[in-house]
């Protein structure tokens, strides 16, 4: 192990790497962005009250499914939330 990157409240389900960057989902309702220059978080996205269970980068875009069925999309550029979809009644395990 060449680096512990520590900061998530519970285990990390998904990572992508994105750009320089690691993307890290939790069931602690977070998404961090980690710098692979100097293993820091760079950004938190909460995600409410739903755990994202899967990403996806698409089109400039993070795609997360989460818990609850709904899907997020996130800028990749300012890490604001984009829109919120509700389109499953379950979790969204891949996309």
């Amino acid at each position: 192990c060449e680096q512990v990157l520590e900061g998530h409240e519970n285990a990390i389900v998904v990572v992508k790497a994105f750009d320089g960057k690691l993307i890290s989902a939790s069931p602690d309702r977070t998404i961090r962005i980690w710098s692979t220059k100097t293993w820091s978080t760079i950004r938190i996205l909460n995600t409410g009250k739903s755990a994202t269970c899967s990403m996806a980068l698409i089109d400039g875009k993070l795609i997360t499914g989460s818990d609850d069925g709904c899907l997020k999309s996130w800028s990749v550029t300012g890490w604001s939330l984009l829109r919120t979809v509700t389109a499953h009644l379950h979790v969204v395990w891949a996309l």
